[in-house]
């Protein structure tokens, strides 16, 4: 992953500086339009100055960079495991560096339920994207047609959390008014079909 950090480094020196490119491509990319986008990134005020980041994650990948060019800091998470929650681990790091005090990460604790209830839960919400299986007796949220597995574990009635991440909001996967399963705002395929 070095060479990838080095490119970011040197697109943050690119950003910062505004010469290699014409000032028109600088002000255009920059320019903000809806949801505090810009061209590629999201510019947001924090700590008394700009703050411009982007992030996302696919295929077992993840990634999450912010730019302070006032103060020149950028922050890079690239990551090969996606079960990561990078934009938490980003957000820490850029608290720290700003005098921000950071809390500890948390882990929910675990609401037991058996295997047959946990079951209720299995099933294509959307396929080859978002699936839920049982798998010796733990559950995972399966993506990208089997390609990724995320363990996931209950921790109430319809709630999950990752396994192996620092994840505040947790997963609800719990029936509609229509009485389907859904995750995510998909009906599971089954009930979809009822």
């Amino acid at each position: 992953m070095a060479g990838a950090n080095e490119d970011l480094t040197q697109w943050h020196a690119c950003l910062r500086d505004r010469k290699m490119l014409s000032q028109k491509t600088y002000a255009r990319f920059f320019n903000v339009n809806k949801n505090n986008y810009c061209y590629g990134l999201e510019h947001h005020q924090m700590y008394g100055t700009d703050r411009h980041s982007h992030g996302g994650d696919h295929l077992g990948v993840s990634a999450f960079v912010q730019h302070y060019f006032e103060e020149d800091i950028c922050i890079i998470i690239l990551s090969n495991n996606e079960a990561m929650n990078q934009y938490r681990l980003g957000n820490a790091v850029s608290d720290i560096l700003h005098g921000v005090e950071v809390g500890v990460p948390g882990k929910p604790e675990e609401f037991f339920m058996g295997e047959n209830k946990l079951k209720q839960y299995c099933g294509t919400y959307f396929k080859d994207k978002i699936q839920v299986e049982l798998i010796h007796g733990k559950l995972y949220f399966t993506r990208f047609a089997g390609n990724l597995h995320i363990e996931i574990y209950p921790v109430d009635e319809g709630k999950f959390v990752r396994r192996h991440s620092d994840q505040i909001h947790p997963y609800n996967i719990h029936e509609n008014e229509a009485g389907q399963m859904t995750f995510f705002g998909y009906a599971k395929e089954e009930d979809a079909k009822k």
